[in-house]
C-alpha cells in the first residue's frame, strides 16, 4: 500500500557508512495533550532475501489511525550478502534506536509523544520471524510480539527441498544471479522493478534457503529456530505475550512452521493457550492473506489492544 511516511529516519549505517532506514507513521490525529502512543514495530517478508520497509498491508496502515499507534517499519540488510547473525543485529539496533532516539526526534520533528514502555512486534513471513526473534532470541523489551504465516525453522523439510508454489513459473539463474553472490554489494531493500524481488520464490524452487542465510562462521538454523527457543526460555521468567496466526493453503511458508511453534507452547506454557498466547489458523488461506481486501486482523489487534 502506497502512503507516505510521517518520517524518515537512519538507525544505523555500515561499511562504508552505508545507512539503514525506518518509517515512521503516526495517527491521522493527534492528541493536543500530547498524550504517550504505544509503537508497533513492523518487519516486512521477503525470506530475508528481498523486500522493501514500505511493503505494508492496507490493515498496518489503517491500523494507525485506528488503534491510536505508532507504526514503524525498518529495512534491514538482505542474505546472502550478509548472513543470519547481521541481519538479527539490525533488528536489535532497530529496537534499540526506538527505545532511546526515537522519542526525542519525533516529539521535535511531529509533536508525537512515544510510550517507550509500551511496544510491540509484527511482521509477515520472514518478518514474522524477526518478530519472534525479537521476543525470543535478541529477548527486547517489548511487550507483546505478533506473527503472520511467520517462517519459524528452516531446517524442515519444507526449506530444503524443492517448492513449486501455485501460479509461479520457474525462476531461471541468470535472473537473479546478481543477488546470489555472497561478495556483492550489501542491499537493505529492493523496489518492485527489480529483479531481486524473484530471490524469494528461486530459493524455494532450489531448496537454497539455509545455504543463503548460514555458513561455517555463523551458529546453526538450530538457534534461530523459533520451537527451540520457546523451549529453552529461561524457566524461571514468562514468555512473552505471543500471536501467531497462518492460513492452512501456504505453500509459500508451511503451516506446520507455525504448528511447530504452537506444540512447544503448548509445552513450555500450557495454561497460557488463549490468553497469554493465541494460535489462529484460517482454512484456505494462502500466502500473503492479511494484503487481501478488507481483510483487518481484528485478531491480531485484539491480542495487542489487550497486551500494549
Amino acid at each position: 500500500m502506497s502512503v507516505s511516511p510521517r518520517a524518515t529516519y537512519v538507525f544505523k549505517r555500515f561499511g562504508d557508512k552505508i545507512p539503514i532506514e525506518l518509517d515512521v507513521y503516526v495517527p491521522s490525529t493527534i492528541d493536543a495533550q500530547g498524550k504517550p502512543l504505544p509503537v508497533l514495530i513492523w518487519f516486512h517478508g521477503g525470506g530475508l532475501l528481498q523486500g522493501h520497509r514500505g511493503r505494508l498491508a492496507a490493515h498496518m496502515i489503517n491500523g494507525v489511525s485506528k488503534y491510536n499507534h505508532i507504526l514503524v517499519s525498518p529495512d534491514y540488510r538482505l542474505a546472502p550478502q550478509v548472513r543470519m547473525p547481521e541481519i538479527v543485529s539490525d533488528v536489535a539496533d532497530a529496537i534499540k534506536f526506538i527505545g532511546e532516539e526515537l522519542p526525542v526526534k519525533l516529539q521535535e520533528d511531529a509533536k508525537v509523544t512515544v510510550d517507550i514502555n509500551r511496544v510491540a512486534t509484527c511482521g509477515s513471513s520472514a518478518g514474522g520471524w524477526l518478530s519472534l526473534l525479537a521476543a525470543l532470541y535478541i529477548k527486547a523489551d517489548i511487550k507483546a510480539c505478533t506473527a503472520i504465516f511467520p517462517i519459524t525453522d528452516t531446517r524442515a523439510a519444507f526449506w530444503t527441498t524443492p517448492q513449486w508454489p501455485r501460479g509461479v513459473p520457474k525462476i531461471e539463474t541468470e535472473k537473479v544471479a546478481p543477488y546470489l553472490k555472497h561478495d556483492a554489494p550489501v542491499m537493505t531493500n529492493n523496489t518492485p522493478d527489480m529483479n531481486r524481488g524473484s530471490m524469494y520464490d528461486y530459493m524455494l524452487q532450489n531448496a537454497i534457503l539455509n545455504d543463503l542465510l548460514y555458513d561455517s562462521t555463523t551458529p546453526p538454523a538450530e538457534a534461530y529456530a523459533i520451537s527451540v527457543l520457546v523451549r529453552s526460555y529461561p524457566p524461571d521468567k514468562a514468555l512473552p505475550p505471543i500471536y501467531i496466526t497462518h492460513g492452512d493453503d501456504d505453500d509459500k511458508v508451511e503451516v506446520a512452521q507455525s504448528r511447530e511453534v504452537v506444540e512447544a507452547l503448548k509445552e513450555r506454557d500450557p495454561g497460557g493457550e488463549g490468553d497469554r498466547w493465541v494460535y489462529e489458523e484460517v482454512p484456505g488461506k494462502n500466502h500473503g492473506w492479511d494484503g487481501d481486501e478488507g481483510d483487518e486482523m481484528t485478531g491480531l489487534y485484539a491480542f495487542l489492544k489487550k497486551w500494549v
